[in-house]
């Protein structure tokens, strides 16, 4: 894929989108099977992630990015880089 990221600077644009205002919440953190999962909630913008780290280290995040329960972007991340985007 031609637009591969870091997992560096997907972290930063999550700890950006995040924000450091506190509106951010931790709704759910464990392990589902032998994933660790996580999802993420910002208070401020609405926007949800779904974080699903696989035990061979691949990282699925799912984002709904205005709260319409509707999947807006899917990333699949392998050895720190986005693999693919959909």
């Amino acid at each position: 894929m031609e637009f591969k990221q870091t997992l560096t600077s997907i972290a930063l644009a999550l700890t950006l989108s995040f924000g450091l205002s506190g509106c951010n919440r931790t709704v759910y953190n464990g392990k589902i099977g032998k994933d660790n999962v996580f999802i993420y909630e910002n208070l401020l913008s609405g926007t949800t992630w779904l974080e699903v780290i696989k035990p061979d280290g691949t990282n699925l995040l799912y984002e709904d990015l205005m709260s319409d329960e509707k999947l807006d972007r899917v990333s699949i991340i392998r050895n720190g880089l986005i693999d693919r985007q959909l």
